[in-house]
């Protein structure tokens, strides 16, 4: 199964932020490896200049949330962004690397927490 998720959360203050995946994964989930969780900050006015930071959690790292419930996944790379562009536009995403098959594994949302509100 190809995997591809995308959210974007437009127009964010200056600040610094976190993105949090949240999946749910049942007891028959096997094979959850090459998943790459991407965010993507466009600056304010300026779509051609981006900051990206990719994620690829190991799987034994994935295989290890508890399953049958609802688990948070986050991207331990912040988003920061600063009091001179205003605001910027986030877009993070879930994207497959591989052609291994991602079963029994739902993303259930994805927010985007505050860690610091000013800068």
């Amino acid at each position: 199964m190809y995997v591809q998720i995308s959210a974007t959360f437009a127009c964010v203050p200056a600040g610094i932020y976190r993105i949090v995946w949240q999946l749910y994964l049942t007891a028959e989930t096997a094979g959850l490896r090459d998943l790459i969780l991407r965010s993507t900050m466009y600056q304010r006015k300026d779509t051609t200049h981006r900051c990206q930071y990719d994620y690829r959690p190991t799987e034994n790292h994935l295989l290890r949330l508890p399953k049958g419930q609802v688990v948070d996944l986050a991207m331990p790379q912040p988003i920061m962004v600063l009091p001179e562009h205003e605001y910027a536009s986030v877009m993070a995403e879930v994207l497959s690397a591989g052609f291994n098959w991602k079963s029994n594994v739902s993303f259930v949302t994805v927010r985007f927490e505050t860690i610091e509100a000013t800068l």
